[in-house]
């Protein structure tokens, strides 16, 4: 699994005490792979922010086009935004 890192900066502002321990448990699983944003990606990743709200989003829709495998997302109203439906997953 392949988490933007802006996602999980944006997951730890909001997480309380003890989510922000299972944030670490997550991030340490064999499984999961941390994608940093890098220096290239960024003015697109800005400008997909202003079509989804938020630089996270943006990053991890950045990451779903390269990858075409789908964003799990919340907010899967605004990821359609910059998406087709194949690439959006919503998750509750």
């Amino acid at each position: 699994m392949v988490v933007s890192a802006a996602c999980l900066a944006e997951a730890y502002r909001a997480a309380s005490e003890d989510a922000a321990h299972l944030l670490d448990v997550l991030v340490n699983l064999p499984a999961v792979q941390v994608e940093p944003l890098q220096q290239d990606d960024a003015r697109v990743t800005g400008l997909v922010a202003q079509r989804v709200g938020r630089i996270g989003l943006a990053h991890a829709c950045m990451l779903a086009l390269g990858s075409n495998v789908p964003v799990m997302t919340t907010d899967s109203e605004a990821a359609l935004r910059v998406l087709e439906a194949a690439l959006v997953e919503r998750m509750n």
